[in-house]
């Protein structure tokens, strides 16, 4: 006899191709979820170059994501998806199941078009349904096809967005040659010939292209720093399609993290204060730790994280830090840094009387240590300014003491005078 778990393993695989079965249609469904009605989802791609609308694209260029496709996370992630696109008369293009993994990590099934023509229409309609659930939704695609005008190394790396990677010295570094998401045209196909280059010049000489476009450095050195284009050629034309920025720092250092602040400041009421602080790291740290930096008041609520921009609030606090990797290979001097200083500022503005007392100013480090530096300020009133104006308003009162006291013996005198000159007549 057939056992309960193989009768439930074998009901549950008759729903499921039921299910798909039902989605092999040769017309778009008519119970789909029209996202942006009215709008359609437009595509550059270049005249001559092949091409392909991914899946994907579904979450990338609308309103919805993922999760909605997948019911807001009520359904299985492990479950399948149906992906279909259809051409302008109706004809189903494709019809492939996917996942949540492959559509998101590797932007699921695929509807090659071939090399894009001059005078060619690529509109499609698009719907993706969730098996379980059996939501569905749909989109209005086209492929716009734009001229192909090659650049130059030197003309593309001007005006890319670099992908910075920061490596430390005596790893490996791996840099694939593919279009991220969000560039516009896209390139999709095999059959390419790849090249690379850094500082559009040749390769150090132990890099090595594999076979899947990818260039390796077995293990980085300060002599692998630069700005690497990765160039494909099809069919005799070639375009530079991504850069990558290698920031090559020294491994990091675990020496004992330190932290110095003015242990006293002086601020007159409603006068602005700044504390200053310098955390010291090993150099190389930012590689692979982060680190963060806090702010309180003692025995009050008043507190909050530093940021690496100072805000407009009456208390703020903010850091700097320059890189510790170098896009050039790096100087003599600037390999033999053996620590990073990171200024750190508290800024309070219009200081009142509850403002003054202890603050407490704290470094953490996600290291495997989780390393925690602290130092106290004691913010104190500035009596000198009040001494001093203390000394004008004695200084007014006393001028103004002169004046009347002037003022009184002018007075004085005149009586005596007209005093004198009635007794004589």
């Amino acid at each position: 006899m057939m056992s309960c778990a193989a009768l439930h393993f074998l009901l549950v695989l008759l729903v499921t191709f039921t299910d798909v079965s039902g989605l092999n249609q040769d017309s778009p469904s008519s119970n789909c979820t029209i996202v942006d009605e009215g709008k359609v989802v437009s595509e550059d791609a270049f005249i001559g170059w092949p091409y392909h609308l991914k899946c994907n694209l579904f979450a990338s260029q609308t309103e919805y994501t993922i999760y909605d496709v997948y019911d807001n996370g009520d359904v299985d992630y492990d479950s399948d998806i149906i992906c279909q696109f259809y051409s302008e008369n109706g004809a189903l293009l494709l019809n492939e199941s996917s996942n949540y993994e492959d559509l998101v990590y590797y932007d699921g099934p695929r509807l090659e078009l071939g090399e894009i023509e001059a005078n060619g229409s690529y509109n499609f309609r698009m719907n993706i349904i969730t098996i379980l659930s059996q939501r569905c939704f749909e989109i209005n695609v086209s492929v716009i096809p734009k001229p192909f005008h090659e650049t130059t190394c030197e003309q593309f790396v001007a005006n890319a967005t670099n992908n910075k990677f920061s490596s430390d010295i005596g790893r490996s570094k791996s840099l694939p040659c593919e279009l991220g998401h969000s560039d516009n045209p896209k390139i999709f196909t095999s059959n390419l010939t790849t090249a690379w280059f850094r500082n559009c010049s040749t390769l150090p000489g132990d890099t090595t292209a594999t076979n899947t476009s990818k260039l390796l450095i077995p293990s980085v050195d300060y002599e692998h720093a630069g700005i690497y284009a990765c160039s494909v050629t099809y069919k005799g034309m070639t375009r530079f399609i991504t850069t990558y920025g290698v920031c090559v720092s020294e491994s990091p250092t675990f020496s004992p993290h330190t932290m110095q602040c003015d242990k006293t400041v002086f601020a007159g009421s409603g006068k602005n204060a700044s504390i200053s602080c310098q955390l010291r790291l090993g150099f190389g740290q930012f590689s692979h730790f982060h680190f963060r930096v806090f702010w309180k008041k003692q025995s009050s609520d008043i507190g909050e994280s530093c940021r690496r921009e100072p805000s407009n609030d009456r208390f703020s606090c903010s850091y700097e830090y320059q890189p510790t990797c170098y896009l050039h290979i790096a100087e003599t001097h600037e390999r033999n840094r053996t620590e990073q200083i990171i200024p750190i500022t508290l800024n309070i503005r219009d200081v009142s009387p509850p403002d003054y007392g202890t603050y407490i100013v704290s470094a953490i480090t996600a290291n495997s240590n989780s390393e925690k530096v602290e130092e106290l300020i004691e913010l104190k009133q500035n009596k000198v300014p009040n001494l001093l104006q203390a000394a004008e308003i004695a200084g007014i009162v006393a001028v103004i003491a002169v004046v009347i006291i002037a003022a009184l013996v002018v007075v004085i005198m005149r009586n005596k005078r007209n005093k004198t000159i009635s007794g004589m007549c």
